[in-house]
């Protein structure tokens, strides 16, 4: 074993640890999260197709397979066919809900979960997820997102019309007006929106976070962790891109921000910041520590998390750690993997575990939903922390 690999599994031992109190203390990680909703019909891509019924065919493996079918059918015409394996809730503010709630955490969900415009009835596919939250504030309609699966990624394309509806201006409606916002946020630990790339109004929803909600409370800006989750802006401009990190250093001197992203992400927005930025495609933890401390120092936040497919790493103020995963090269379901990690990291913040603590607990939970598909309890994750699976 290597000695990244036996630092990583040390550090997951320690989270075990750690997370152990967590069990006792539910309102430590009390959340409030938004604000997206999406109905996901997890899809393969067909390769061939046998003679023995629907579920008789074989998957397209890699992403690079798709494209040489599109490539060789240009200016033609081809026949793709997708192979259902399942229809769930989705959404990255949805999906990391969903985390936090499995592992204990109080959960208030401002979202669009309904099943038509102008009806207050959530659609069917969230009833479930609404059983887990302690509360659920519906905005409109849902979105539609096919998730494309492949071994070595995923393509989602999504129907993104019902989102326009998603505004400040609504959510304090459901809330029931500013007050009522203020005093949910003044007993949560956590806040976390997703999906920025995709929702209009959510540079609206973080100033009235930031000026009407977190301004006015007393309790000042450590008393709560906000994680931000961009979700693959490569559709939106520099400009968009300039003004919502401006937003978010302003919304760090309210709270504990922390800007989630992947390595492509990354890269673009130390480009955009002027940040020092890792070169290539292959992770190297020290490259991607120095990119994190960059970036965090750039836009004044508290930290900013970079996670790759096979670990992460991240950078605050006073150091940077990183972290190798339980990576697998055949995953019962990718499709929500980065909202869980996200979920992971900022339930052991909100638990006060340390740096290198907080980046196993969230390769520990987006490592195991990976792999079997679904979220884990406490209980799970503290098991499989104790035993990481070595990667693939």
């Amino acid at each position: 074993m290597s000695d990244q690999a036996q630092q990583s599994r040390r550090r997951a031992e320690a989270a075990a640890d750690s997370l152990s109190s967590a069990k006792d203390r539910p309102d430590d990680a009390c959340a409030v999260v938004g604000f997206d909703g999406f109905v996901d019909t997890i899809v393969r891509m067909v390769r061939s197709r046998g003679g023995s019924g629907y579920d008789d065919y074989e998957p397209m493996e890699r992403m690079e397979e798709l494209a040489r079918r599109i490539e060789q059918a240009a200016g033609r015409s081809a026949n793709l066919e997708l192979a259902v394996q399942r229809v769930k809730a989705g959404g990255n503010g949805v999906l990391m809900a969903s985390g936090l709630a499995a592992l204990g955490a109080p959960v208030t969900y401002f979202g669009n979960l309904g099943g038509s415009q102008g009806s207050k009835s959530l659609h069917p596919v969230f009833e479930s997820f609404a059983g887990a939250c302690r509360r659920v504030y519906n905005l409109g309609p849902a979105g539609f997102t096919d998730a494309v699966e492949f071994n070595d990624g995923k393509l989602m394309l999504g129907k993104l019309e019902s989102l326009e509806g998603v505004t400040w201006e609504a959510a304090l409606e459901a809330a029931g007006g500013v007050e009522s916002m203020r005093e949910l946020v003044s007993k949560a630990r956590i806040i976390a929106t997703g999906n920025w790339t995709m929702l209009e109004g959510m540079d609206e929803i973080w100033r009235g976070l930031t000026e009407d909600v977190l301004a006015k409370l007393d309790d000042g800006p450590e008393a709560r962790h906000v994680f931000v989750d961009l979700a693959d802006p490569a559709k939106r401009s520099d400009a968009d891109l300039e003004a919502a990190a401006a937003r978010l250093g302003a919304m760090n001197t309210r709270a504990r921000v922390t800007l989630g992203l992947n390595m492509a992400e990354s890269v673009r927005m130390a480009k955009i910041v002027g940040a020092e930025r890792h070169e290539g495609d292959e992770p190297d933890d020290a490259a991607l520590e120095t990119s994190a401390a960059s970036l965090r120092e750039k836009i004044r936040l508290r930290a900013v998390v970079i996670h790759h497919q096979r670990g992460a790493s991240a950078a605050e103020d006073d150091g940077s750690a990183s972290m190798l995963g339980p990576y697998t090269r055949n995953p019962k379901l990718s499709t929500g993997a980065g909202d869980h990690f996200n979920a992971g990291f900022t339930f052991s913040a909100a638990h006060g575990l340390p740096l290198e603590e907080r980046l196993a607990a969230a390769v520990g939970v987006s490592g195991f939903y990976v792999r079997r598909g679904e979220a884990p309890k406490l209980d799970e994750l503290i098991e499989f922390l104790r035993d990481l699976p070595s990667p693939d």
